[in-house]
């Protein structure tokens, strides 16, 4: 017999012995110092032995992940994962502990909304990229680092560091130009990169069916979901909406073209109809967007 839980009050320790039972699972009680131990028959029937107790309990079952999260959790964060994530949690806490207080002024598309692309065009290219390492908040940066690490040690892996760091590079500048244009440039955050990593991984396994790594369907769904409620205005904090859509749409692009490659195989039928899918994500917030600033001015 296995243990699984113990508990001092015998009259619930039999009543679920006798739930266990009556979904075919021997709950023995064993007395040990007027402490009730719990134990089970078959190792097979620990999950469903323990979920019993918990309900009983007034806990809620156990939380069992995905069998794809399962596998992504086993993989190993690769160089460029960690080195992104090490290097936005240290702009985020220099700014935040006024170390360096003008470091975000730097690392903005544009130092002053009057200036607009002068910078850039005059040599700080940087900061067509820098925005994605700004964060305004723990939870801001907590969401975006939490999403970086499982997806891009994924990218990371099935391509490579540098094709994970030439990804972030395109996805996130053209993203952030595309934020600037509609909001001005006090924008910033990984989510438009995260959001691209998500629509790779989305598309690639679509088309490449042997590819070892899948993202479950509900946090597809999940992400997809958030994407629109953040596009519809919910949440009363800033969102870079057009960043989220660029980056989608761009990430959907790459997964379609390197699943199709990768294969050989050339599937006409899916990619119209992802491409288009990809395009109306993008095409639908622009329409949302200059909506929204239609009716401010």
């Amino acid at each position: 017999m296995i243990p699984f839980a113990s508990l001092a009050d015998k009259r619930m320790a039999e009543k679920i012995a006798q739930e266990g039972r009556s979904q075919n699972i021997y709950i023995e009680i064993k007395n040990v110092n007027n402490e009730y131990i719990l134990e089970v028959d078959k190792e097979e029937n620990i999950e469903i032995a323990t979920d019993i107790y918990r309900v009983m309990m007034g806990l809620p079952k156990q939380f069992t992940p995905s069998k794809e999260w399962s596998e992504i959790a086993a993989v190993p964060m690769g160089f460029a994962t960690k080195a992104i994530i090490v290097f936005c949690i240290a702009v985020y806490a220099l700014d935040a502990l006024k170390i360096m207080p003008e470091l975000y002024s730097v690392m903005k598309f544009s130092s002053d909304p009057k200036l607009g692309l002068n910078e850039i065009v005059q040599g700080q290219f940087w900061r067509a990229i820098t925005p994605i390492f700004l964060h305004f908040g723990l939870m801001h940066i907590l969401f975006n680092m939490l999403w970086m690490k499982d997806l891009g040690k994924l990218v990371e892996v099935e391509r490579s560091s540098n094709f994970l760091l030439l990804f972030i590079l395109v996805v996130g500048s053209i993203s952030n130009f595309s934020q600037y244009l509609i909001s001005g440039p006090n924008f910033g955050g990984m989510s438009g990169v995260v959001y691209g990593l998500l629509g790779y991984l989305w598309m690639y396994k679509r088309f490449n069916k042997e590819s070892k790594y899948s993202l479950p369907k509900s946090d597809v769904i999940l992400m997809v979901g958030w994407f629109f409620l953040c596009l519809m205005g919910v949440f009363v904090f800033s969102i870079a909406n057009m960043a989220h859509a660029l980056g989608l749409s761009l990430g959907m692009f790459a997964g379609i073209f390197y699943g199709q490659y990768d294969t050989g195989r050339t599937d006409m039928k899916n990619s119209l109809l992802f491409t288009s899918l990809a395009i109306l994500f993008s095409g639908l917030t622009l329409g949302v967007e200059l909506f929204k600033l239609s009716q401010i001015q």
